[in-house]
């Protein structure tokens, strides 16, 4: 019996000590994980603790000190911001954004579900987005908010707003989101007046041409070409105005779906395209070469598209050296559901500074690359760069008195009367025609881009295009 206690004593004694020596093991792991600090390794094991204990306490004071100062800063800026977890509830957002969802966080206790408080579908598949990828995302749209008086709903004002997702810790997303409704009030506004000015001087342009065409064959032959030149003055003053409508119309459509779209053979529309300016590319000897397939279907607006491709191939013409051969390529990009079409032509190419503002209104690339206009577009004399520097001439080179300039069949340029000066004038056309391929272009919700060819001088116009609109 004394033995089997002294047994049983000796068992619990090495139990006993094999627990307090696996609780020291574990106490030294926790005080180096919570501990950097070696100066208090000294110490006893009960020390080290406390101390470890105070050092974190007081780290934590200060990562609670600095989550107060950047939520001070996201209070204080100038941007709307919302805090989203894992499960799309709303931890925290600023004033901003409480003024600009109506959102009272005071309303409730704890998180609950964004789309309970904000009814966006665009903000949710941003956040998705951010979440998903784990990179930063952007998203633009029109916001309307909730409206539960039905007699107010005529009332309601909406937002055009952009946001800006940002990845955060445990799956949680940070969403900046900037108000641009003063943005799209201007652009209104000078789309308004743009329109109207047009507006305004589009009959009596009308009317000076037609007193012009009237007059025309009734002056003196010595005369006739003053009147000639006006005609084509307010011709091409009327299609500044005309284009300047066309954009005011293009920006101010939101297409959901193309409302005169159907399905078209692309490839077919592109080489009617060129037909069409085949009396532009035999003047100039300008081949065409097309790749692609002989059939693809896409959906869009016909008559848009036929427009796009007639800006880029007569810009691609009219830049591009004689004999030259301008290039279309066609492509599918079958996961995308994507068709891309790359218009390349022979000329000078962009300037690096140039291509970011390619397709603004109104901008006027580098003279290399701008479109040489006279006031008399029929006594523009087409060269080549082989001939001697002193008879080269732009494109569209002006002469200050009538001359007659021929190219001769042994690629000889003859100008009569040579000692009569030449100048270039300065670079013409109406700024207006890439903006206006790309309005056209992002309506049917397509993209595109400008670019240089590598391996000789050129440019490459690259454009893609769903196969189908939805």
């Amino acid at each position: 019996m004394l033995l089997g206690f002294l047994l049983g004593l000796l068992v619990g004694g090495i139990g006993l000590m094999w627990q307090r020596l696996h609780n020291r093991t574990l106490l030294l792991k926790l005080i180096s994980e919570i501990n950097s600090n070696d100066s208090v390794s000294s110490l006893s094991l009960e020390s080290q603790l406390s101390t470890a204990i105070l050092n974190q306490k007081s780290y934590g004071q200060h990562l609670q000190s600095r989550i107060q100062l950047y939520q001070f800063m996201l209070a204080s800026a100038p941007i709307a911001f919302l805090h989203v977890d894992d499960e799309n509830r709303l931890v925290w957002c600023n004033h901003l954004a409480q003024k600009l969802f109506n959102i009272s966080q005071s309303q409730y206790p704890e998180p609950r579900l964004l789309l309970e408080l904000v009814r966006s579908y665009e903000l949710d598949e941003l956040i998705e987005r951010v979440r998903h990828d784990r990179h930063p995302q952007d998203q633009a749209w029109i916001f309307y908010p909730l409206n539960t008086n039905p007699a107010r709903v005529q009332k309601q004002q909406s937002y055009s707003l952009k946001g800006f997702g940002i990845p955060l810790f445990d799956n949680h997303v940070g969403i900046f989101i900037e108000n641009r409704q003063d943005i799209a009030l201007l652009k209104q506004q000078r789309d308004r007046w743009t329109s109207d000015v047009a507006h305004e001087l589009k009959t009596p342009l009308t009317s000076i041409r037609l007193i012009a065409e009237t007059l025309q064959p009734r002056v003196e032959p010595s005369l006739a070409k003053w009147a000639e030149r006006l005609i084509k003055q307010s011709t091409r003053l009327s299609n500044l105005v005309q284009d300047l409508l066309d954009l005011s119309q293009l920006e101010g459509e939101s297409w959901n779906h193309i409302p005169s779209g159907s399905s078209i053979n692309l490839p077919q529309l592109i080489k009617a395209v060129w037909n069409s300016l085949e009396p532009i590319s035999i003047k100039k000897q300008i081949r065409f070469q097309y790749s692609g397939p002989d059939e693809l279907q896409i959906f869009c607006d016909e008559s848009k598209i036929y427009r796009v491709l007639i800006n880029l191939l007569d810009n691609s013409i009219k830049y591009s050296p004689i004999s030259e051969t301008i290039y279309v390529n066609v492509q599918t990009m079958v996961p995308e559901g994507l068709v891309q079409i790359e218009v390349i032509d022979a000329g000078p190419g962009f300037s690096e500074d140039d291509l970011p503002h390619i397709f603004e209104r109104f901008y006027r690339a580098d003279t290399s690359r701008s479109r040489m206009e006279s006031d008399d577009p029929s006594m523009s004399i087409p060269t080549q760069n082989k001939y001697p520097a002193a008879l080269c001439l732009s494109e569209h080179t002006m002469l200050d008195h009538p001359m007659q300039a021929r190219i001769n069949p042994n690629n000889t340029l003859s100008i009569e009367h040579p000692n009569q000066p030449l100048h270039t004038t300065a670079p013409g056309g109406t700024g207006l025609g890439l903006a206006i391929v790309q309005q056209i272009i992002e309506a049917h919700g397509g993209e595109i881009e400008a670019d240089n060819r590598l391996a000789k001088t050129g440019a490459i116009i690259r454009i893609r295009l769903p196969t189908n609109h939805s």
